[in-house]
């Protein structure tokens, strides 16, 4: 019980490191706070969002474990936690979405347990969550630079780190299921093993994937900012009402792109891209090369 609640939290940390970047890294880029505030407020918002909202998807989570137990639960949980951590020391965004569920699947493929349901429900949220992301993203922005013309910056940043702590707070009751749907316990301390382990990974090793989202992707102001927060965060937290998991790096990813898609800087959307096509396929295809090793 003990392993299996540190390969939980060491999930969390990483889920935390990395894909949190996705909730700060736009206040961070447009030049409103420091980085070490963006991480104290993400940290905040995190455990906020687990507390109050996270259960939805960890029970979705643990529905498509079919009982797994033991060295099979290790390789489960293992296998994504490195995965984000190579990502994380990469500086890259990726999706810890995406690398536990293809963990998971890697895992129904070896058991001939049947996720198809739940495999098909994920994926097409998929599909369907960074296209809305971006045109919603497109549409507040332009909205937003209207009616905020006149406004002065002072209200506008106050604006931003309201709704950078929404987006974070969204993350937090969505990703936190990903590393507690793995634990049987009373809702609440799962609440709190997710909540701050995702806190730890923020203030340790945050930092180094907010600088790639909030300034290696494109140009922006508090005002493209505020509307790339708002339109992730309506997206994460709708789904997250579903219980349905998404990629948190998409979205954002997504709306970002939407702030200024003629000044991208193609280079980095491409390695982002790169990371995050390569992860569904190599956490799946590790998880079940290893249990069918052991």
């Amino acid at each position: 019980m003990i392993e299996l609640f540190l390969l939980v939290l060491y999930l969390a940390w990483n889920i935390g490191g990395n894909d949190v970047a996705n909730g700060i890294g736009t206040l961070y880029g447009s030049g409103t706070v420091r980085l070490r505030e963006a991480l104290v407020l993400a940290a905040a918002a995190e455990v906020l969002g687990v507390l109050l909202f996270g259960a939805a998807v960890t029970e979705t989570v643990s529905s498509a474990l079919g009982g797994a137990s033991g060295a099979v639960l290790t390789v489960v949980i293992l296998v994504p936690s490195l995965w984000l951590t190579l990502a994380s020391f990469m500086r890259m965004p990726v999706s810890a979405t995406q690398a536990v569920v293809g963990s998971l699947i890697g895992y129904g493929i070896y058991s001939g347990f049947r996720v198809y349901g739940f495999t098909a429900l994920i994926l097409l949220s998929w599909v369907f969550t960074p296209v809305a992301a971006f045109l919603w993203s497109f549409g507040f922005i332009r909205i937003f630079s209207r009616l905020l013309s006149r406004v002065s910056r002072r209200w506008i940043t106050s604006l931003l780190v309201a709704s950078s702590f929404f987006l974070v707070f969204a993350h937090g009751s969505n990703n936190a299921g990903l590393a507690t749907g793995f634990l049987a316990a009373d809702p609440t301390v799962l609440a709190l093993i997710g909540g701050f382990g995702m806190a730890a990974g923020i203030l340790t090793i945050g930092g180094r994937v907010v600088r790639t989202v909030g300034k290696g992707i494109t140009f922006l102001t508090p005002v493209t900012a505020l509307g790339t927060q708002i339109s992730s965060g309506l997206v994460i937290f709708l789904f997250s009402l579903a219980g349905i998991p998404v990629s948190t790096t998409q979205v954002v990813v997504s709306s970002v792109a939407a702030a200024n898609p003629r000044k991208v800087n193609p280079f980095t959307l491409l390695r982002i891209f790169a990371y995050g096509f390569a992860t569904f396929p190599v956490t799946a295809a590790a998880t079940f090369l290893i249990l069918s090793a052991i």
